[in-house]
């Protein structure tokens, strides 16, 4: 009881911090992103793929992101698309107050959960369901433009599947916030 009293003296002010910053809350933010992914279902078989990334996403509460996303790779013989829901959990607002509104520095961790739809060269469309965690950082130089980058791990949720962590790789690209 007494550790869980201190762990609870030591977050309040972290989390009073956090109400400080307004830059989220109540803010859409619209991102394009080039996407560069190592690929592959099978263990054998492995791909860097590119690929485009769309999403937006509205501020929650001043720390929290929900919105969809959606990319597409394609192959010589595959197409691969991708959709779902994200939230972005940020972490700066509970240690960094700022008043700037020109410049800001974002850093996050997100969830992408959605599902998986793939077509061979002359097969049906085949769906599964993944999920994706990752780590982000945006920086603003502009009032509502900036610049992005992000880390992913994928997973497969299914068992009919040898790899359950198919994918990762990285996107960079530009965020608009308004």
């Amino acid at each position: 009881m007494k550790y869980k009293l201190l762990l609870l003296l030591f977050i309040t002010p972290i989390f009073l911090n956090a109400q400080k910053s307004s830059y989220l809350k109540n803010r859409l933010t619209f991102d394009i992103s080039y996407m560069r992914m190592n690929y592959g279902m099978i263990p054998e078989y492995q791909e860097k793929k590119n690929g485009v990334l769309l999403s937006a996403n509205y501020g929650v509460t001043k720390f929290l992101e929900c919105g969809l996303y959606y990319y597409s790779f394609n192959s010589n013989f595959i197409k691969t698309y991708f959709g779902g829901i994200q939230n972005r959990f940020h972490l700066l607002p509970f240690f960094v107050a700022s008043d700037n509104k020109y410049f800001r520095l974002e850093a996050y961790v997100f969830n992408q959960t959605g599902m998986i739809m793939y077509k061979y060269s002359d097969v049906d469309l085949t769906t599964n369901y993944n999920t994706d965690i990752g780590i982000g950082t945006s920086v603003y130089l502009f009032k509502h433009i900036g610049v992005r980058f992000e880390y992913k791990w994928g997973f497969i949720l299914t068992k009919h599947v040898e790899n359950h962590n198919f994918q990762n790789g990285f996107s960079l690209g530009i965020s608009f916030k308004f």
